[in-house]
């Protein structure tokens, strides 16, 4: 919880979830509601690959390393759509 905390302000930890999925997920655990919500592993890849989520585990206790993959991510689509 308190890499949660000290990396909530940093890019790689805004929640990019429009409107309704947002409200889905609540306050479930985020690896639960994703595979509630995408049980189809192909549609799931879609949906983490169009927000940066990185394909490791997605506990809580899991965030640094979160963290630090979708942060890698991003730069990667950043850098490419910038060059």
């Amino acid at each position: 919880f308190q890499q949660a905390v000290e990396n909530y302000n940093r890019l790689a930890n805004l929640q990019l979830l429009e409107g309704i999925p947002n409200q889905e997920k609540s306050s479930k655990d985020f690896d639960l509601w994703l595979k509630e919500k995408f049980p189809n592993q192909g549609d799931r890849k879609a949906f983490m690959d169009k927000h940066y989520i990185p394909d490791i585990e997605l506990s809580l206790e899991n965030f640094e390393e979160f963290i630090i993959k979708r942060q890698e991510l991003m730069i990667s689509a950043f850098k490419k759509m910038l060059s």
